[in-house]
């Protein structure tokens, strides 16, 4: 299953979806009050600014699926569009997850 899903996503694009999964999770315990020397970096720094990125790479990812789309036959159409939702519903977790961080 694992296999199928990493030939459908691509290796670099599951990359980036474990990436993001690890992001996700360490928004909860994100504290921008925090001091910002040692490992509170982390929680205090660098994952309060992940999400943004993250969130403009698949927003790339996503109009690139679109563009990449039109120029393959019907089964990689196919292999696109599911792309694209999974980059829609990664985009919508991410975008859920981060908001209260960005309005604390």
């Amino acid at each position: 299953m694992l296999k199928k899903i990493i030939n459908i996503l691509g290796a670099q694009r599951f990359s980036l979806a474990l990436l993001t999964f690890v992001c996700i999770v360490l928004c909860f315990f994100a504290d921008t009050s925090l001091p910002h020397h040692g490992w509170y970096l982390i929680l205090s720094v660098v994952v309060p600014a992940a999400p943004p990125l993250l969130f403009m790479v698949y927003g790339l990812d996503l109009l690139m699926s679109r563009v990449w789309r039109h120029e393959f036959g019907q089964e990689q159409v196919r292999r696109f569009d599911i792309i694209a939702i999974f980059d829609l519903l990664v985009m919508l977790l991410l975008a859920a997850v981060w908001l209260p961080i960005f309005l604390a």
